[in-house]
């Protein structure tokens, strides 16, 4: 009974996928809008009813992903596209802060350690911003920001955590950077074959990674 909220996040992000995969629009229109809900509801049945400030502010960052999802559903349209980058800046925003909060100590600021997640926006974004309209490069490079120290933040928890905890929310972190950055890539520099699949099943596996990684946190 414990597993019944994981199982159907899985089976609503499993069915989400194969709707792009096997291009059933109602399979997508259905699936997306409850992906969020679900997770959330998993999260509602993990704590038991204790509810903490971690736990509200994973939550949080759920209901930014959600309201992100429901407007990057207007595919097409850069008004929903750019409602969308900012609900998900303000989802990273408060991941980073809950990486930030999860540590047994303040997490001390590292280069070396960050080189690669830094490098790779960094070549990212020159190919991105070549081909983006002039109008979106503030916004995508401020979502570039945020969601790189989202995964900067991530990797600065290492040794501050559960070895578990670390692993998890770390490979989360990175497959959320991995969709947004395929959307990117498909968006603004070539097309990319099955999109939507890469996408969809990058953001969904990182975001119950990061939840679960989140939970494992010793208090």
């Amino acid at each position: 009974m414990k597993n019944i909220p994981l199982i159907l996040y899985i089976v609503i992000g499993t069915a989400n996928v194969l709707g792009h995969f096997l291009d059933q629009p109602d399979m997508i229109i259905y699936s997306k809008p409850m992906l969020m809900p679900a997770l959330i509801f998993f999260i509602y049945h993990q704590s038991r009813g204790y509810v903490t400030k971690r736990t509200m502010l994973v939550v949080l960052a759920l209901i930014f992903s959600w309201l992100g999802d429901l407007a990057l559903m207007k595919d097409g349209e850069d008004l929903y596209f750019l409602l969308g980058l900012g609900a998900f800046l303000f989802a990273q925003l408060t991941y980073t802060y809950v990486y930030y909060k999860s540590t047994f100590q303040k997490p001390i600021f590292q280069l070396m350690p960050l080189l690669p997640i830094l490098t790779f926006t960094i070549f990212l974004l020159t190919f991105v911003l070549r081909n983006a309209p002039t109008d979106m490069q503030i916004p995508i490079v401020i979502y570039a920001i945020c969601i790189t120290a989202m995964a900067c933040m991530a990797r600065l928890r290492m040794g501050l955590t559960s070895n578990f905890s670390f692993q998890w929310v770390m490979l989360g972190s990175l497959l959320f950077v991995i969709s947004d950055s395929a959307i990117a890539i498909d968006k603004f520099y070539r097309p990319i074959p099955y999109d939507e699949v890469v996408i969809m099943s990058t953001y969904i596996a990182a975001q119950v990674i990061i939840v679960i990684g989140i939970s494992k946190h010793p208090d």
